[in-house]
């Protein structure tokens, strides 16, 4: 069984993310009170700080935005007005949305063998709604993410729940995901192989930790994994 991570795994999240709070910002700019980096920088942090808060208790993703939306202007907007604000954003977003080159032949070949699944920090319906855009969706068999008593990335819960629901053990599983740690080592101490995707060719080194530069690669490092067959498929 192999899994990989969604964001900047497969999907070109992080320019797609730049894109859309540019034109975000470009909308706001007066109202903000603050340059074009410092908005960058504080995107980010709200954005990070709210992943975190979601992926340690699965908090309802559309209150995360409306908290958002009020620090970043700092006023008490009402739950309307931000998801008014807000959506402005994830509508441009959404159309920023490309998979990388290397993703769908990799599907293609992988699916032919294994089963492929999805393990990632965002919210069901968000994902679900990135995997069918993107025309993956009839090659992934699973999609997991964190809920209510479902711990996400970097939490060994989430990938034992994703092996447990497919019938198979963690140490029959692979995982590939872009974020070292958050990622592959976690995977690893989860009971997972867990295989770096090091787009940028960082060089860093890390034991114990495989790692791919992209998913041409990934199937031939794959090639002595033994199958799996999913009960009931």
């Amino acid at each position: 069984m192999i899994f990989f991570d969604l964001d900047d795994t497969l999907l070109q999240h992080s320019e797609a993310d730049e894109e859309a709070s540019l034109s975000f910002y470009a909308r706001h700019a007066l109202d903000l009170e603050m340059d074009v980096r410092g908005f960058q920088l504080r995107w980010r942090e709200l954005h990070a700080g709210a992943a975190g808060a979601f992926a340690a208790g699965g908090v309802d993703p559309l209150e995360q935005r409306r908290w958002s939306m009020r620090e970043l202007f700092g006023r008490e907007f009402s739950d309307e007005e931000a998801d008014e604000i807000y959506q402005g954003y994830l509508d441009r977003y959404q159309r920023c949305w490309r998979l990388f080159d290397d993703v769908m032949p990799c599907l293609k070949l992988l699916s032919e063998e294994q089963a492929v699944g999805i393990i990632s920090n965002g919210c069901e319906e968000t994902e679900l709604l990135k995997l069918r855009t993107m025309g993956i969706a009839d090659r992934v068999l699973s999609l997991t993410v964190p809920a209510p008593q479902l711990r996400g990335k970097p939490f060994a819960d989430i990938f034992k729940y994703a092996a447990a629901s497919m019938g198979v053990e963690p140490r029959e599983c692979v995982y590939v995901g872009d974020q070292l740690f958050q990622d592959a080592v976690a995977a690893r101490n989860a009971g997972l192989r867990g295989i770096w995707l090091d787009r940028s060719r960082s060089r860093s080194q890390v034991r114990n930790v495989e790692v791919v530069h992209d998913l041409y690669e990934l199937p031939a490092q794959l090639l002595q994994l033994r199958p799996v067959q999913i009960p009931g498929l």
